[in-house]
């Protein structure tokens, strides 16, 4: 009975590391990073000009509205560049900052360094909001999946002052939300499965649900997911919304997608409308 139990783990375990990402060779955590991206949308870019003429509603880019800077935070597995799909389909302006977590570096993925959003990944978000601040900027922070937990526990952890809003797609409320949806059950032993494939995690660190309360009540939200997301189920993200509205804001919205593959909803017409009408509605951007 013990045995079988153990093949089961095992094979949830390698089943759960091979979906995510490939293994990689145990190393400590990279000091901070500093460096970031700037990306101007620029139409001799095949990419960005295929999308922008193909997606439904992105005929038309959006602009920062002054004063305005915007940070976007990639998920795992992906990198600073990720941020130029949201600018091509209009969910992102045409002028944005990104940067590459401490997992991604020289052009590869490392899941050793991975931290699902927990200290070593604030430390670098802590620094590209310090590198883009100044007495007149206020930034607007968009994360996807790991990023978007990233800025939610930065911001209610440690309130910086000069938020403007926050867009977040699929973050998770708790990493077991997880791990127990990739795998159908939510009696498996987390800590082991977690701390093999991403020994950077610690279960009883920084976790979304735990800060999310925290945010200033002054800044407005926009959380989106999907209802088939095979990697963070939306009820995830539903409980972060639940706890946000339970407080009694006024200024958060849900977009709740019928469909749609995680990191992979912005090409969507509903998406890019519930997008520019939340930067439009507290002025985020021109026009």
């Amino acid at each position: 009975m013990i045995s079988s139990r153990i093949r089961i783990y095992t094979f949830i375990l390698v089943g759960f590391g091979a979906f995510l990402h490939a293994a990689g060779p145990v190393r400590r955590p990279a000091p901070v990073k500093v460096k970031n991206y700037h990306f101007s949308f620029e139409l001799d870019n095949p990419f960005l000009y295929n999308a922008l003429a193909i997606g439904p509603d992105s005929g038309r880019l959006i602009k920062p509205a002054p004063h305005m800077q915007y940070l976007f935070c990639h998920g795992v597995g992906g990198n600073a560049c990720n941020a130029q799909y949201y600018q091509a389909y209009g969910a992102l302006p045409a002028d944005v900052y990104s940067f590459d977590f401490c997992d991604y570096c020289d052009g590869k993925f490392d899941r050793t360094k991975t931290a699902m959003g927990q200290a070593a990944d604030i430390a670098v978000l802590r620094a590209q909001c310090a590198q883009l601040n100044t007495a007149q900027t206020r930034l607007v922070l968009c994360g996807v999946s790991r990023g978007a937990s990233t800025i939610i526990n930065f911001v209610g952890k440690e309130k910086p002052k000069n938020i403007a809003a926050l867009i977040l797609e699929s973050p998770f409320a708790h990493m077991d939300d997880v791990l127990n949806n990739f795998t159908g059950s939510s009696i498996l032993p987390t800590n082991f499965i977690m701390g093999r494939i991403y020994p950077a995690y610690n279960r009883q660190g920084e976790q979304p649900i735990d800060y999310i309360e925290a945010i200033n009540k002054n800044i407005p939200i926009a959380l989106i997911c999907s209802k088939t997301d095979a990697l963070v189920p939306y009820t995830s993200t539903m409980k972060l919304y639940d706890r946000l509205i339970a407080q009694g804001r006024k200024n958060v919205q849900i977009l709740i997608l019928p469909e749609g593959a995680h990191a992979n909803l912005c090409d969507g017409p509903e998406y890019q409308r519930f997008v520019k009408n939340f930067l439009k509605r507290y002025k985020l951007i021109l026009g």
